[in-house]
């Protein structure tokens, strides 16, 4: 998402979040910010130019649904492993949970970077 002909400061846009209930705000070096709802859920913000780009960030992998299922499919493998040889079970069932991971976290981080959105593009006094 971008915002055109935008005029906010680093300063402005933080204190625009916070003021809206996001709290959680961290810059990064490539003079980026980092919206997080949660560890999975962020977006980042960088002002290029005269525009804020706002994109979600991928869900970080090790997060708690990507290893609960990724530990399902690796014990449903071994159940299955003496009628059906899956080769390479192990990346397969680590594909499968960060897949789910995706799926089950992308709404929350579309969301929020809405969210984000609606805040910085309303008209500012």
């Amino acid at each position: 998402m971008i915002i055109k002909n935008t005029t906010l400061k680093k300063a402005t846009i933080q204190n625009l979040l916070v003021k809206n209930g996001l709290m959680q705000i961290y810059p990064l070096k490539n003079d980026k910010l980092v919206v997080k709802e949660s560890d999975t859920v962020q977006v980042t913000i960088q002002k290029i130019n005269n525009q804020l780009k706002i994109e979600p960030k991928f869900p970080t992998i090790g997060n708690p649904v990507q290893i609960v299922v990724t530990v399902l499919f690796i014990v449903f493998f071994i159940a299955i492993n003496e009628i059906v040889d899956v080769p390479f079970s192990w990346l397969v069932s680590i594909a499968i949970g960060q897949g789910v991971s995706y799926l089950w976290f992308m709404p929350k981080i579309k969301a929020l970077q809405n969210q984000v959105f609606s805040i910085l593009n309303q008209p500012n006094d």
